[in-house]
């Protein structure tokens, strides 16, 4: 009998996800891949005790662009592990679920939540039916952990940012590169961590005497004008010492004018 997936070498293993015989060679590299593998398996439990994963290059991790720093792992280390939980129950609960079906959900979640934070939403819907029902599963569970937390804690305190952890993280850590600050953090006034506070507790305890609040992403009147010169002042006064300043919002700088228009060209010629 030939193999049922390469349909040219013998088929040597009795596939019980098949219900046919396939050669060794498929069952090694399609195994938990195209595979919905029972956990059973022969031949799958004994690969567990001689596997040996590859190590995987930083250069080939996706979404590079993202930075998570270990304050960030620290300070949200219950949602990280409410999203890890959301994939393998979400895996478990869809039938027929493969590790390729699991990388092209989170593929897709991750293209979506980074569509909500630019302000235009567009939702990636990836070509599998089984992924599919995986983001479906991913996104419910999200939703209830995020509803519970806000439950407990009375206020909004994950948003679309905190799950991917851009963009404000990816803007803070450019400008401190261009700008060739080595202590830099960035902060949040609400919902995210860390906060304007426990962002300057950081920088102090890793030696900065002389910190720049530099505001973006906030609404001009309400947080501009009337909480983040009131935090400055209650974080300044609790850190004598150390010089805390505010420099100026984005509003009005006249690179704003360029990076619209280069956004309105960029926009007319997709039309």
């Amino acid at each position: 009998m030939t193999c049922a997936i390469c349909k040219g070498r013998k088929g040597k293993r009795f596939c019980p996800a098949l219900g046919s015989e396939i050669c060794t060679q498929c069952c090694g590299s399609e195994r938990e891949e195209s595979i919905d593998c029972p956990l059973d398996c022969p031949y799958l439990v004994e690969s567990r005790q001689h596997e040996r994963l590859a190590g995987i290059s930083p250069e080939n991790f996706p979404y590079k662009e993202i930075k998570i720093s270990d304050t960030y792992l620290r300070e949200r280390e219950e949602l990280l592990n409410a999203a890890a939980r959301s994939v393998l129950t979400g895996a478990f609960n869809t039938r027929g679920a493969t590790d390729h079906d699991a990388r092209e959900a989170l593929d897709a979640l991750a293209r979506t939540y980074k569509s909500l934070e630019s302000g235009v939403y567009y939702e990636t819907i990836p070509p599998s039916p089984v992924a599919q029902a995986l983001v479906r599963q991913m996104q419910e569970l999200l939703k209830q952990f995020r509803e519970e937390e806000t439950k407990q804690a009375g206020m909004v305190r994950t948003r679309d940012a905190d799950v991917l952890g851009i963009p404000v993280r990816e803007v803070a850590r450019a400008a401190a590169d261009r700008c060739g600050f080595q202590l830099w953090s960035e902060a949040f006034l609400e919902g995210g961590r860390p906060d304007l506070a426990g962002a300057v507790a950081t920088l102090i305890a890793a030696g900065a005497r002389r910190i720049l609040v530099i505001p973006y992403f906030l609404t001009l009147r309400l947080h501009l004008q009337r909480d983040l010169p009131r935090l400055v002042a209650e974080v300044s006064r609790g850190h004598e010492g150390v010089n805390i300043i505010c420099g100026d919002p984005l509003d009005g700088h006249p690179a704003l004018v360029d990076i619209l228009a280069e956004r309105a060209k960029e926009a007319r010629r997709k039309l």
